[in-house]
């Protein structure tokens, strides 16, 4: 017989829960919002000043990264159909690890800390963090839920995270409404809206089954890729128009440096559509996060050139 004593449930919970939130995809709002807080700084002139943001910019970053964990968990309450039938299957709601029950507590549990750390920054910060809550909740919970819909469902994923949350960001310190910061926001929709086909990748044959018209359902993994391949390229003569008409600074070394990674991630997109990252997640996954976080980086770069 074997003494091996079984793992105490508080650490098998513990481990359910971290997998839940999927800590990875926090890190983007995080990272980003704190790149263009500092990017808002330099913006209205206040960069001898910067330590003095840093509560509003922490604040701000926290209550983003709160919202997408809460979406995470949200998501897999109300995903559950599709996720039995996938590669998903293994997450901890579908997985009996946690319950409904717990996982929509920790999601409501996220949209309220969220929103009280928004409550430090500024009105203008909450009303845009509150207004993201509302595209995650229509995305995901009856009996709207846009996930289902062709389009719509790409949009309210793409206008929340690609140009509400900087928006956002550039809010932690100031008016967000100034021109080369809608620029900054357009660049990340387009990009935004293109890379986040990566995701629809290892649930097309789930989400078929469950009537989800997403990109590779009604276009197929070619189409899907040439649909993400157009606005990604758009993302880039976009940021390229803006530098050239002189509304954004950003190095043109800088931008022929990242444009093989978003090569990589259409590459894998149209002609690797079976390629895993993970066993849940297409490998384009991985080249859009990174992809992004480079786009952010050169964004950030700007402020101390």
């Amino acid at each position: 017989m074997s003494d091996t004593k079984p793992e105490p449930i508080w650490k098998r919970k513990a481990k359910a829960v971290f997998r839940l939130l999927r800590p990875f995809t926090l890190l983007a709002p995080f990272i980003t919002c704190i790149a263009f807080a500092i990017l808002g700084i330099k913006a209205h002139g206040d960069i001898a000043n910067i330590w003095s943001y840093t509560l509003p910019v922490l604040a701000g970053a926290i209550s983003l990264s709160l919202l997408n964990a809460a979406s995470n968990a949200q998501n897999q309450v109300f995903d559950m159909k599709e996720d039995s039938l996938g590669p998903k299957r293994t997450r901890p709601v579908v997985s009996g690890e946690l319950s409904e029950a717990e996982a929509m507590a920790l999601a409501v549990l996220g949209v309220s800390l969220s929103l009280f750390f928004a409550a430090f920054v500024s009105f203008t910060f909450m009303m845009l963090a509150f207004s993201i809550f509302l595209f995650t909740f229509i995305y995901s919970v009856p009996p709207m839920r846009t996930k289902r819909f062709f389009l719509v469902n790409m949009l309210t994923i793409s206008i929340p995270r690609g140009f509400i949350g900087p928006l956002a960001a550039f809010a932690t310190v100031g008016s967000p409404f100034e021109p080369q910061f809608y620029g900054i926001c357009i660049v990340m929709f387009l990009f935004v809206t293109g890379g986040n086909v990566s995701k629809d990748y290892p649930d097309t044959n789930a989400d078929k089954l469950s009537g989800i018209r997403s990109m590779t359902v009604v276009l197929g993994f070619r189409g899907a890729g040439i649909f993400a391949a157009a606005f990604i390229s758009a993302s880039f003569a976009a940021l390229i128009g803006l530098v050239w008409f002189g509304v954004l600074r950003f190095s043109t070394l800088y931008i022929l440096a990242i444009i093989p990674v978003g090569i990589w991630m259409l590459v894998c997109m149209l002609w690797k559509p079976q390629t895993r990252f993970r066993s849940d997640s297409h490998a384009s996954w991985f080249g859009f996060y990174l992809t992004m976080l480079l786009f952010v980086i050169g964004f950030l770069t700007t402020a101390f050139v």
